[in-house]
């Protein structure tokens, strides 16, 4: 979900995200390169870019760690995002 603020003239226009497993790196914090993605598929992600204000989907992924990318239709065009994650069963997160 984009984060709101009082003007919708800060949206950003076409978005959407992909979750990529990342089991072989647990427990390290650095960004991902380019080179990641291309040996990693996504597990799940948005079907298209959308031009709403929240995405939400449901998805149903095995026990493992993960990253959640958001994205914009247009490259190297910034927003802020909000992130909810909701668990049927208990979870940790960082």
């Amino acid at each position: 979900m984009q984060y709101e603020t009082r003007m919708s003239c800060g949206l950003v226009k076409g978005h959407a995200y992909s979750v990529t497993a990342v089991e072989e790196m647990h427990g390290t914090k650095h960004h991902l390169q380019k080179d990641f993605f291309l040996y990693n598929a996504s597990k799940a992600r948005s079907k298209t870019y959308i031009n709403m204000r929240e995405i939400s989907e449901r998805f149903r992924l095995p026990p493992s760690e993960y990253v959640v990318i958001p994205s914009t239709y247009e490259p190297h065009q910034e927003g802020e995002f909000i992130l909810r994650v909701f668990s049927e069963k208990r979870s940790l997160s960082e």
